[in-house]
């Protein structure tokens, strides 16, 4: 055996041990990063660039978020889980020709339908020609923070018209009190058969409708808050609904979950707020059609609902098949005022909104152009168990 290759068998094994060594530090490190990705409450993901892109890696929690499963998200196109089309065509060309994107506010869908607002980054990688081998994303849930900032914006502009309301309607009071005094005594000095009689009783009808909307400005007003009572609320909407549809060509599809818990309500302002809801839907219907209003329990933990505290509430969900709501509409259907019709007043839904707000509740509108709309209310349950009511087995 010669000197060299002693020496070679000698130090083989400290290469070995150095090369062990390394590799181990490596998996370690490459441990530590699959960690980290996996538990960011953030969406990781990695995929194909273009029109045809897949998802080629995602993590636990863009799997939760968009509630798919990781082999369908793979399968599927990522063109797929946006909004719309157009949206992933514009991102994809922004990174193609900048080579990232960074902060951009978007809009993705659940499986079950419901919208995600996303701040999202992206960075292309590519290869040494400059082609893009794939993309790497970063995807936040500010739909929450959104929601959030979208009802301090409600409540500010309901609290601004709750001010002015409460002046207006407290003076506008004290004006129809003078008038109806007024057009008493005058009746009381002339005769029953005088041909004035009839016209100051069409008066009298008139400053009712007054009387109705000083009741509507309240609503807005401190002096409107709910006088709540335990109530029968699935007879108690149904029979609301039924009323505000008489003579109508359409039909009410009804139902309601036999255990529905107790809540406390004001009779007359729910009845407000489903009376405007239904001639709103009776009115986007004129040739006849369908409406559906369902009630059930609901937790608002497992409904992914998180702008308002209690998880115990009542969900009602009225649904219409009518014209739709536009998208540009849609964002300002709360707003006191607005209104497409050519009469309407714009207060029917920023009403139900507050009314419902007043409850301890939240009201929310989805809708789709020539296939309907839906409103979703939620109002808090004052107790799990169910209320024991004959009118129960009216419905």
């Amino acid at each position: 055996m010669t000197e060299n290759t002693d020496k070679k068998d000698l130090t083989h094994p400290l290469e070995f041990l150095e090369k062990k060594q390394i590799l181990d530090k490596l998996k370690k490190s490459e441990e530590r990063y699959q960690n980290l990705i996996e538990n960011l409450d953030t969406g990781i993901t990695r995929s194909t660039p273009g029109p045809d892109g897949r998802y080629i890696e995602v993590n636990p929690y863009m799997v939760s978020l968009l509630g798919y499963s990781k082999e369908d998200l793979f399968k599927s196109n990522i063109f797929k889980f946006h909004t719309n089309t157009g949206q992933a065509d514009a991102i994809y060309a922004e990174i193609k020709n900048k080579g990232s994107i960074q902060d951009k506010e978007i809009s993705l869908k659940h499986k079950n339908g419901s919208p995600i607002v996303i701040s999202y980054t992206g960075r292309a990688v590519k290869d040494t020609n400059g082609k893009i081998l794939y993309i790497d994303d970063i995807l936040v849930d500010i739909t929450l923070k959104k929601t959030s900032e979208e009802e301090i914006q409600k409540n500010e502009k309901l609290e601004s018209i709750g001010a002015l309301a409460g002046g207006i309607a407290h003076n506008f009071n004290n004006i129809m009190t003078s008038l109806f005094g007024n057009i008493s005594l005058a009746k009381m000095k002339i005769p029953r058969n005088h041909a004035a009689v009839q016209h100051l009783e069409k008066s009298e009808e008139s400053m009712q409708d007054g009387i109705k909307l000083t009741r509507q400005l309240l609503t807005f007003a401190k002096g409107g808050d709910p006088i709540k009572e335990n109530i029968n609320i699935a007879a108690f909407i149904k029979d609301a609904a039924m009323f505000n549809l008489s003579g109508s060509s359409i039909k009410l599809n009804f139902s309601s979950q036999k255990d529905l818990w107790q809540i406390g309500a004001d009779r007359s302002q729910i009845s407000q707020v489903i009376s405007n809801i239904v001639m709103n839907a009776r009115q986007s219907m004129p040739a006849g059609g369908q409406i559906d209003i369902r009630l059930t329990n609901s937790d608002l933990l497992k409904d992914n609902l998180l702008t308002i505290s209690k998880s115990n509430y009542i969900k009602i969900t009225i649904t219409d098949k009518g014209s739709g709501i536009r998208k540009k509409n849609l964002e300002k259907i709360f707003d006191p005022y607005f209104t497409t019709r050519e009469n309407g007043s714009g207060m029917g839904l920023s009403i139900c909104y507050s009314i419902i707000k007043k409850h301890g509740g939240y009201l929310s509108v989805s809708s789709q152009v020539g296939t309907g709309t839906t409103l979703t209310i939620y109002l808090p349950a004052i107790s799990t168990q169910t209320l024991k009511d004959k009118t129960l087995k009216t419905i």
